[in-house]
This record gives C-alpha cells, sequence and structure tokens, in this order.
C-alpha cells in the first residue's frame, strides 16, 4: 500500500524511497546509479524527491505536520 502511495516502484517517490530508506542506498547513490527511470537526477532533485515522497507517507498514513501555522 506504501508504494501504491507513492506512485509504485517507476515513479520518482516510489524509486527514491524504496532504494533509499527500503535498501539503505545513499541518496547519491540512487541518483547517480539509478536516478529516476535509469536517468541520474542531480543530487538537490533527488533530496527533494525523497522528502516530498516522505512527505507522501506520513500523509498516506495520517501523520499531520507537527506544527500549524497561524494567520495572523
Amino acid at each position: 500500500r506504501a508504494m501504491t502511495a507513492l506512485g509504485g516502484i517507476n515513479s520518482p517517490a516510489g524509486s527514491c524511497v524504496w532504494h533509499v530508506v527500503g535498501l539503505q542506498y545513499s541518496v547519491r547513490e540512487w541518483a547517480m546509479r539509478l536516478g529516476w527511470g535509469g536517468r541520474p537526477v542531480h543530487g538537490s532533485q533527488a533530496q527533494g524527491i525523497l522528502v516530498a515522497g516522505l512527505g507522501l507517507l506520513a500523509a498516506h498514513y495520517g501523520y499531520e505536520r507537527p506544527y500549524q501555522m497561524q494567520r495572523s
């Protein structure tokens, strides 16, 4: 279910989370060796993909943001 929430193993977030969190690759290693669809991804983009994927999982499992911004 988690991989479906991320868009599957062939999606950027799914691939990144699977390899970095699941298989314990470094973000850099995933970005350079595997990337998205076999194409290398720039390091800062890879970090963003990982953060976005983790955010999707947090939302999927019902975790809320640790703080709520208040409007003035």
